[in-house]
């Protein structure tokens, strides 16, 4: 197979079906369908077996993983990785849906540009379901004219301690590359791409940008973005904080610490005691310190 399709599941009931019509729609049909399922305390799995029952002519391409116990985003996508037999693999969430035309065009790039690796396309937000009315916007917009991809790989490595500038749901990457790297960092359960994409470029290969949409993405009732409606930080920070300490810590100079050290006390005193909106102490605080702030690792933890 040309193209391994890992979705990972977890919880995915109401959604999983777009996914898998996605995928059954595809202009280009060679590649490999790989369900990874998270111990999902939903029906998800018994809608994927019924969708699959009710269309046998995937079932010889198509693999379900089912876990026993949650493990975390990266050993879930990991699971799915490592069985992937296609040259180059896309990791779509079970509650996306990749376009119809996404693996033609993706297979005409990647042949144009051999020595291509990982690359970032352009992902389509929506709000709830994939309607036309309910389009919200290009995720991937902000990185069209950004110089991170005009970069060396060290430079972007150098930029990705900062903070992640790539957009995960539209990336695809070469089996061989992930492998080499060691695939997810999974002494980081609940973040798979930021590790990742450090590995890859301090392992030399450079992230390339096309300005293709290439994924649906969803923005959903259950989405992080709106569990945390009401809060000034979202959970994403907590979730960085062993990124910081197992990747950026140990490869920046003195004075770069100290910078990420009092963001992390800062946004760890805003989250534990101060998460509101509501909160005037919190606003205070927040509105004095982004006036000195410089864009850093603190972008990646709001956003």
């Amino acid at each position: 197979m040309f193209f391994s399709i890992v979705i990972t599941t977890y919880n995915a009931e109401p959604y999983i079906l777009d996914a898998l019509n996605s995928l059954k729609n595809q202009t280009f049909q060679d590649f490999e369908w790989i369900i990874t399922d998270d111990f999902s305390t939903d029906n998800t799995l018994d809608v994927c077996k019924a969708w699959v029952a009710k269309h046998p002519q995937f079932q010889s391409r198509l693999k379900i993983i089912e876990s026993k116990i949650n493990t975390g985003i990266s050993a879930n996508t990991n699971r799915g990785l490592k069985v992937a037999s296609g040259k180059w693999i896309h990791v779509l969430s079970g509650d996306d849906a990749l376009v119809e035309s996404a693996l033609e065009k993706t297979y005409d790039f990647v042949n144009a540009h051999p020595e291509f690796s990982i690359f970032q396309g352009i992902a389509a937000l929506y709000n709830n379901d994939f309607s036309e009315s309910n389009f919200i916007g290009h995720l991937s917009e902000n990185y069209k004219t950004s110089d991170f991809f005009n970069r060396s790989v060290n430079r972007q490595y150098q930029m990705l301690l900062d903070w992640c500038h790539v957009v995960a749901p539209a990336v695809f990457y070469k089996k061989d590359s992930v492998e080499s790297v060691g695939f997810c960092d999974e002494n980081i359960p609940m973040i798979d791409d930021w590790p990742l994409y450090l590995k890859f470029t301090k392992h030399g290969y450079k992230i390339h940008f096309w300005n293709q949409i290439l994924v649906k993405y969803r923005q959903h009732k259950t989405s992080i973005a709106n569990e945390n409606k009401g809060f000034l930080l979202t959970d994403i920070h907590r979730k960085c904080r062993p990124v910081y300490r197992n990747y950026i810590a140990p490869n920046i100079g003195f004075f770069k610490k100290i910078k990420y050290h009092s963001t992390y006390i800062f946004k760890d005193v805003l989250y534990r005691f101060f998460n509101s909106k509501n909160n005037p102490i919190a606003l205070s605080m927040l509105f004095v310190w982004r006036l000195f702030k410089k864009p850093s690792l603190a972008k990646k933890i709001e956003t």
